[in-house]
């Protein structure tokens, strides 16, 4: 059985500009769990925008009832 679903990854965009992206990978669907990945360009780190796109893939983790120990993550953010 089959319990992983496939990446979900998206953009990281500034205006119309491609700066990276951010994934939502090796979504467990018995336990819940599931790993973020990301790139960033250079030009574009300390800046937020990575912060920023992982607070958002984390809103989408616990909209599908990610665990991912997002507790522990949330106090380190």
């Amino acid at each position: 059985m089959d319990c992983q679903k496939p990446a979900d990854m998206f953009a990281i965009v500034l205006g119309e500009k491609a700066i990276g992206t951010i994934s939502l990978s090796h979504q467990n669907t018995i336990n819940h769990t599931a790993r973020i990945g990301y790139w960033l360009g250079s030009a574009y780190w300390n800046k937020g925008y990575a912060s920023k796109a992982f607070q958002l893939i984390l809103d989408q983790a616990k909209k599908r009832e990610i665990n991912m120990y997002l507790q522990q993550l949330e106090k380190k953010i």
